[in-house]
């Protein structure tokens, strides 16, 4: 049997309960945004591109994402990485049943800084077993959020192992 947690509060500022929204903008490249995630929701995180095997999370710099030093803190680096290393390979197509997963091992390597602007992170799945899959993900810091395709400072970079949670 199977057992679900339930936020404690759902009028907490943190939870926000969310459809699946899905917008077009070409008809090649669809853009979804269903995080169910309390934690990216707390962090700020959206997920604005989601398909098999792909993700991108988003999210602007916000004050409190920055360490003594002025520049984003790497929990938060490391956090985005591992959420996209993660979401990347438990895409379901609305109308099928979510997928979940758990992190088996994430090395994250940090290669840049940066203070200002909008974090971009893309994960990849680059092979998929039955239950166990192996990611990888870059994070970048761009100028704006109308521009996650171009390339600003790499901030980091990852891979990961997850295994799908029972049930998925």
């Amino acid at each position: 049997a199977r057992s679900s947690v339930t936020p404690a509060s759902r009028a907490s500022p943190w939870y926000t309960s969310r459809a699946v929204t899905v917008v077009s903008t070409m008809a090649d490249e669809p853009r979804v945004h269903d995080p169910k995630s309390a934690f990216a929701d707390a962090l700020g995180m959206k997920v604005t591109r989601w398909e098999e095997g792909f993700v991108r999370l988003e999210a602007p710099i916000q004050s409190w994402y920055l360490n003594r030093s002025g520049v984003v803190h790497g929990g938060i680096a490391s956090a985005m990485v591992d959420m996209a290393c993660g979401f990347a390979g438990i895409y379901a197509p609305p109308g099928t049943p979510d997928k979940h997963a758990l992190t088996l091992s994430l090395t994250v390597q940090f290669t840049g800084q940066a203070s200002c602007g909008h974090l971009v992170a893309e994960g990849r799945v680059k092979h998929a077993g039955r239950r166990v899959y192996f990611t990888e993900s870059t994070l970048w810091a761009v100028p704006t959020p109308e521009t996650p395709t171009e390339r600003g400072e790499m901030l980091a970079f990852a891979t990961g192992t997850f295994r799908l949670r029972g049930g998925t």
